[in-house]
C-alpha cells in the first residue's frame, strides 16, 4: 500500500507516497556515555536504554532527534523525541539531522508505530536481544509531501497533547480519591475515620466486625486446576483480570468448558469481591 486508508480532504489528489530508507531521509547513530554517567540534577536529557529520561551534564547533540534502546527489555518499544541539547548511551540509537524535506516529528510518530513489527519480523527469537544497525538504516517508510507530513504530525501531536492533559486530570483524581479513602476509613487501631461526613458528625462509633461475622459473607477458592480456555462454556476470571482494572469487566473474560457442578461450586454473583491469593 503506498498511500494510508485515511486522508485529509485536501490531499486526496495528490502524488502518491513515495518509498523512502531511513538512510535516506536522516542519519543514524549510537551514543558514546555510560548508565554511570548520568547525574541526578544533570543540566541536561539524557537518553538511555528504557522510556525513563535520566539527567547529565554534558550533551553530545542540539537538534531535533529520534531516539531508540539498542537492547534490553525495551528494544522496539522505547522510543524518544526531542529537538534541544541531549545525550544518549552507547546502545541508543539516534536518528538526526533530517533531510529539508523531511518532518521529524512525522518521521518519529511513522517509526515508533511500525518499527517493532519489523524487529519482530527480523529476530528468529520471541525477545529480540539487541537491534542491529541496519535493522533501522534499511527500513523502508513511505513518506508524503513535506505539507502531508506536517498535517498528520500536527494531527497525532495535538492528540498526544490530549491524552497527557487528561492523563495528568485522572493521575490528580486518583492521589484525590487515595487520600480520601485513607481518611474516610479508620486506620489500624482506630475507631472512627480521621475524616466524616457533616451528617454523621454525632454518631457513635464504627463498630468492628471479621469478616466472616458479616450477614451473608462466605469465603471460597477457585478453580485450582489450569482449565483450558476453548471459547465456550462459563465464564473466567483469571489472575490476569484482576489486574487491569479495580472491577472486572465480564466482556473480556476467557470462555472455559467445566461440568455444572464444577461451575455452581464456584459461581459468581453481582456484587462479589475477589482477592489475589499468593502460595508460596
Amino acid at each position: 500500500m503506498t498511500v494510508p486508508k485515511l486522508r485529509f480532504p485536501e490531499f486526496q489528489d495528490a502524488l502518491e507516497w513515495e518509498e523512502k530508507r531511513i538512510r535516506e531521509l536522516a542519519k543514524v547513530t549510537t551514543g558514546n556515555k555510560d548508565t554511570q554517567n548520568k547525574a541526578d540534577d544533570g543540566k541536561y536529557p539524557f537518553f538511555v536504554r528504557s522510556q525513563t529520561v535520566e539527567r547529565i551534564n554534558s550533551f553530545s547533540y542540539d537538534g531535533e532527534a529520534i531516539l531508540t534502546s539498542g537492547d534490553g527489555v525495551g528494544v522496539g518499544k522505547n522510543f524518544h523525541y526531542i529537538n534541544g541539547k541531549f545525550d544518549f548511551h552507547q546502545r541508543v540509537y539516534c536518528i538526526y539531522d533530517f533531510e529539508k524535506k523531511i518532518n521529524g516529528k512525522f518521521i518519529f510518530l511513522y517509526f515508533s508505530e511500525t518499527f517493532n513489527n519489523r524487529v519482530m519480523q527480523l529476530s528468529a527469537k520471541n525477545s529480540v536481544d539487541s537491534v542491529r544497525m541496519p535493522m533501522i538504516t534499511e527500513m523502508n517508510l513511505f513518506i508524503p509531501s513535506l505539507p502531508k507530513q506536517q498535517k498528520i504530525a500536527d494531527c497525532l501531536t495535538s492528540l498526544e497533547n490530549l491524552i497527557t492533559a487528561q492523563s495528568q486530570k485522572l493521575g490528580a483524581l486518583e492521589e484525590h480519591k487515595k487520600g480520601l479513602m485513607q481518611q474516610l476509613f479508620p486506620s489500624e487501631g482506630e475507631t472512627v475515620p480521621k475524616m466524616r461526613f457533616l451528617e454523621f458528625q454525632d454518631s457513635g462509633d464504627w463498630e468492628e466486625k471479621v469478616i466472616l461475622q458479616l450477614s451473608a459473607v462466605s469465603l471460597s477458592n477457585g478453580i485450582f486446576n489450569d482449565p483450558k480456555k476453548v471459547g465456550k462454556g462459563y465464564k473466567l476470571v483469571n489472575v490476569s483480570d484482576m489486574y487491569i482494572d479495580s472491577t472486572i469487566n465480564e466482556n473480556n473474560l476467557s470462555l472455559i468448558e467445566i461440568n455444572k457442578d464444577e461451575f455452581l461450586k464456584n459461581k459468581v454473583e453481582n456484587g462479589d469481591i475477589f482477592l489475589l491469593a499468593l502460595h508460596w
